[in-house]
């Protein structure tokens, strides 16, 4: 087989792929761009964008090799040659490989080069990053908190270009170039779990336009934009996460991972089981240099898997405790709570953060300036209103609690309830920082602690 016959076997099945492609999505989409390759002196040849890595495969039977050109989606073509010409058409398609990877790195390179200088142009400007982190704030958690959502973005930027595969932090979730010990293609995935091709996020979109009116340039703007918003991503929730919970972390080592999880796992005031949760603390390891590298999506999963198995430990623990104690003292529920006065309630509250690990104190009963009990664990003291309440708990009792936090120099502020907060109440608290646990947080608490009566 002479090289005009391999090279018109390949343009043949690159039109069955754009075929392919035009079949099952926007053509638009994802042949974007284009680039030509001259294979024979007179014979121009274009082939469907985005560029990729090639590599030659064969096995050899007893009267013929079997040659196929595959690259990181799927395999272009496969021939069949005699014995005699096998290693001869091996080193063609060699040749032609190289053509096509020296080709795509060229145009990688141009890729990269325009969308980190677009990028460091962005971050440089104060008013555009301020717009970054408005939009951070706005609209970017339930992209960038979201593990399945910030895939599912991702994969539309690929689908957009494959050249910014580099700057990807979830590629190795949908897309696997993988070698065995005898360097031969053994698997090759590419994962689609979604049929059907969704657009970029909208207020995406939007925010590309905002940096194209600032003097961006509209050229892969896409994919600059991305990589604006994740910088400003981990500065953006390391602060969140820091103001919020950093002087837990202050005097421990954060280079240990399982340390700092650990602690993590300790703040009990909040559910450290929550995702969105667990995702700011990964940015806040991040930039306090917990990782050696900054792909949150990657370490999301590992700190998550982390953190499920101290809470599986919690769990052990706690029951094994119930186990110990059964048929001796009876364990507090919720509903007991409804029974209670309200100076009960003060008390069981407070035995339930002793028993989560807090030293407490409660205050006097008259003229406690909005704060029943104190809790302190490392060197942070939280203010505690405790509300055995029959109907919805309002804005007063928040109210109450941030005037206590200044009264006592306290560090944090929350209000526990037996029963439910009104939606004013949440919105204050939101706004004032102020943690809230309602009759379903308190009835998980109980039930982890297993707190008894004495």
């Amino acid at each position: 087989m002479d090289d005009i016959k391999i090279s018109n076997c390949i343009i043949e099945l690159q039109n069955r792929r754009r075929l392919w492609l035009r079949e099952n999505y926007d053509e638009e989409v994802v042949l974007s761009r284009d680039f030509r390759i001259t294979v024979d002196s007179d014979k121009v040849y274009t082939l469907p964008s985005p560029p990729c890595l090639y590599t030659v495969q064969h096995e050899v039977f007893s009267d013929r090799y079997k040659i196929s050109l595959l690259n990181y989606n799927d395999k272009l073509f496969t021939i069949n040659v005699p014995s005699a010409r096998g290693e001869e058409v091996i080193k063609q398609m060699e040749q032609y490989k190289d053509q096509l990877n020296s080709i795509g790195k060229e145009i990688v390179s141009r890729f990269e080069e325009i969308t980190v200088r677009e990028m460091n142009k962005c971050l440089g400007d104060p008013e555009v990053r301020l717009l970054a982190v408005n939009f951070m704030d706005v609209s970017g958690r339930p992209i960038f908190l979201n593990h399945k959502n910030f895939r599912r973005t991702e994969r539309v930027l690929f689908r957009i270009n494959s050249m910014c595969k580099q700057m990807l932090w979830s590629t190795s979730d949908f897309y696997n170039f993988m070698y065995d010990d005898f360097g031969i293609v053994r698997s090759l995935a590419f994962e689609l779990d979604d049929t059907h091709p969704v657009p970029l996020d909208y207020n995406l979109q939007l925010f590309s336009k905002v940096l194209i009116k600032r003097g961006v340039s509209e050229e892969y703007i896409e994919h600059t934009t991305w990589l604006v918003l994740q910088n400003v991503a981990i500065d953006f929730f390391h602060r969140s996460f820091a103001d919020k919970y950093g002087l837990a972390f202050e005097e421990i080592d954060m280079g240990n991972l399982e340390l700092c999880c650990q602690r993590y796992c300790d703040m009990a005031m909040v559910d450290t089981k929550n995702p969105d949760l667990i995702a700011e603390f990964t940015y806040f390891l991040i930039k306090e240099g917990t990782f050696q590298d900054n792909n949150w999506y990657v370490q999301y999963s590992n700190v998550k898997t982390i953190v499920d198995q101290i809470h599986d430990s919690m769990k052990v623990a706690s029951f094994e405790s119930q186990l110990l104690s059964h048929g001796n003292l009876a364990v507090i529920t919720i509903d007991d709570t409804d029974l209670m006065t309200g100076k009960e309630f003060e008390d069981c509250v407070s035995k339930l953060f002793a028993r989560m690990g807090y030293s407490t104190q409660t205050t006097k009963t008259s003229g406690d300036q909005g704060i029943d009990i104190i809790a302190e664990k490392h060197g942070r003291k939280i203010g505690i209103q405790a509300k055995r309440y029959t109907s919805t708990v309002g804005n007063g009792a928040i109210q109450e609690v941030v005037a206590g936090l200044k009264f006592y120099g306290l560090d944090k502020g929350m209000v526990v309830t037996n029963n439910k907060f009104s939606k004013s109440a949440e919105r204050l608290a939101k706004s004032n920082d102020i943690i809230l646990w309602d009759r379903s947080m308190l009835k998980a608490k109980l039930e982890e602690m297993q707190l008894t009566f004495e």
